[in-house]
């Protein structure tokens, strides 16, 4: 397990990490409400006007990140469907939690847009929960600015389609997170 923890953490961030690896633990007193409000801000962000303008965003496909097994390894403990039997697994489940996380927050760090709308509402989010909910220490980013400055249809289309396949997202985050402090 500590391997697959150095992995995500090397993987996410594309540099190593010194610090010493422990266990993923939830701080209790805030997990619910900070994955509350990331919840409201990414659906708030696809609300602004600025950004969609001329595209109705909710009849766009969504782009969920498939890297990640969230999704099986934090199914609720011996769920069936379509005949598989799921186990839970915690620390898998939260660690893919956290994957999908730095992928979402990478992907909107990288669209031309993202310190006027997204930077205080979205990525603002995500990284309070990263740093406030979980047990791990974190990184700070640098903002990878697009090369292409320009806010141009595709550019806004790939952004409602990541922003849709990110609040699909949180809610299962938001779900698992009560799961897993109720259990606790």
């Amino acid at each position: 397990m500590w391997v697959l923890l150095a992995t995500l953490i090397w993987h996410s961030t594309g540099s190593p990490v010194f610090e010493p690896i422990q266990p993923v633990n939830l701080n209790a007193n805030t997990c619910v409400s900070l994955a509350n409000s990331l919840f409201s801000n990414v659906t708030g962000a696809l609300a602004v006007d600025e950004l969609f303008k001329g595209m109705n965003c909710t009849e766009q496909s969504m782009e969920l990140n498939v890297r990640t097994q969230t999704l099986a390894v934090c199914a609720p403990q011996n769920t069936t469907c379509s005949g598989h039997k799921f186990t839970f697994d915690r620390e898998a489940c939260l660690l893919n939690i956290l994957k999908d996380l730095r992928f979402y927050r990478t992907a909107l760090m990288s669209h031309p847009r993202y310190d006027l709308i997204l930077g205080p509402m979205v990525l603002k989010s995500i990284t309070h929960f990263m740093q406030d909910c979980f047990s791990l220490p974190f990184a700070a980013q640098t903002p990878m600015v697009s090369t292409h400055p320009d806010n141009t249809f595709d550019e806004r289309l790939r952004l409602c389609r990541t922003l849709r396949g990110f609040r699909t997202r949180t809610i299962t985050i938001s779900r698992v997170i009560r799961y897993i402090l109720n259990k606790d």
